[in-house]
């Protein structure tokens, strides 16, 4: 909802602050004090990362974009605006579509509501709790948290020209089927049953909506469910494997975040459909050392295209004709060690290859006067056949000592 949100201030040129779990610590601060400070910047978009702790009497109207099952957290946020020091109204819209989970979290919250009063309150006149799911209960929730009566008005428009009651839209849509995809239906079943137990759900979804992959995170007492939540997956995966339906604890997924930091294993599930999210489990922030190494990683795939075309070429015949494929792969390699061995940092990848790394990798003892010559070289000078032979045989000399390095690089 809150990327919905940002496209469409985008659209409309305004300004806003981002507070989630995404955003480094050292930049929220950054984010909080522009809301506060800047005049143009008008609203600021947060997940519950920013439900608690934060001072924000600058907002005067808090939205929620969907509602947390617990009623403290609903509080809350409204909290960071209506408080202490607040000179102005603050009005608080709730977001809420009938025939959604949404829906059935409103029923949940006062209901919950109901029961903490019924404990905690000596005064408290409650002595039934129930829940219903009709329309109309649904109706008279929403009065009741919004202070609006849409009975009458709702009346008024089930009337027609003349006067008699027309179809109402719960009767309209019962003669309508709407399903959702499964991968919302997991999602749904999965928040429903378990409600605050699932701490993440990521999925990758085949073209008609099925569960291709899955990957959910359950805290350490929901630990006892896992078969119940892989039969959930199951009902919405096809024919998936069940080996590609997983669920982890917290705890476990941590230290699989930790050994992927560390370059021993690698994690895949960056790219699958975020469908639960809670901003307390995120990624560490990468070392410097693995950062250096996913971009010198990334230069030589690149790499190992143009000494792949070479020795094609090289193997063909055509040893001159694999000159500029080999200039191309030594630009690449000697970015790549550049990236392992700089003591500066790189936020990008070099543009090309700086000589002055030559010099360096000779005293560090990285390459040998052979490999140092390829980078000292004018290639373009080269139109011997057996001269051009030699050098893509170093080209392949040189890339199997920089996918050392990589290796090296990882422990």
């Amino acid at each position: 909802m809150l990327d919905l949100v940002k496209e469409r201030l985008e659209d409309k040129d305004t300004k806003y602050a981002l507070h989630t779990g995404s955003v480094r610590q050292d930049l929220r601060r950054e984010e909080i004090n522009k809301f506060k400070n800047d005049q143009e910047c008008r609203v600021f978009l947060s997940t519950d990362s920013g439900g608690v702790g934060l001072n924000l009497q600058a907002a005067s109207v808090v939205v929620n974009l969907d509602l947390p099952w617990n009623p403290a957290k609903l509080e809350q946020r409204i909290s960071r605006a209506w408080r202490k020091h607040q000179k102005n109204s603050v009005n608080v819209i709730n977001i809420i579509a009938e025939n959604t989970i949404e829906h059935r979290m409103l029923a949940t919250l006062d209901f919950k509501k109901e029961i903490a009063s019924g404990v905690l309150d000596p005064d408290s006149s409650v002595d039934n709790l129930h829940l219903q799911t009709s329309r109309k209960e649904f109706m008279e929730r929403l009065e009741r948290i919004l202070g609006t009566d849409f009975a009458k008005s709702a009346d008024k428009r089930n009337l027609d020209a003349a006067g008699t009651p027309a179809q109402t839209q719960e009767e309209s849509l019962s003669k309508t089927s709407i399903t959702a995809p499964p991968y919302e239906c997991a999602r749904q079943d999965l928040l429903v049953r378990f409600n605050d137990g699932i701490f993440s759900f990521k999925a990758d979804i085949g073209s008609s909506g099925q569960i291709v992959k899955a990957l959910v995170i359950i805290q350490y007492r929901q630990e006892a469910q896992a078969g119940n939540i892989i039969s959930i997956l199951r009902e919405y995966s096809g024919e998936t494997p069940i080996s590609k339906l997983n669920v982890v604890t917290r705890s476990n997924y941590e230290a699989m975040l930790k050994l992927a930091e560390s370059g021993l294993i690698t994690l895949n599930d960056s790219a699958m459909k975020d469908l639960i999210v809670n901003d307390s489990i995120g990624r560490p922030e990468k070392s410097d050392a693995l950062r250096r190494k996913e971009m010198a990683e990334s230069i030589m795939k690149k790499a190992d295209r143009k000494i792949k075309m070479a020795e094609y070429l090289n193997n063909g015949g055509f040893s001159c004709e694999a000159i500029p494929a080999s200039k191309e792969f030594i630009d690449f390699a000697g970015c790549a060690l550049m990236v392992i061995n700089s003591k500066g940092s790189f936020e990008n990848e070099p543009a090309s290859f700086d000589p002055v790394f030559v010099q360096i990798f000779r005293e560090r003892n990285l390459l040998d006067e052979d490999l140092c010559w390829l980078f000292k070289t004018d290639l373009s000078l080269i139109n011997d056949d057996k001269e051009a032979d030699a050098i893509v045989r170093k080209c392949g000399k040189l890339n199997d000592l920089v996918h050392e390095s990589l290796i090296k690089s990882s422990f």
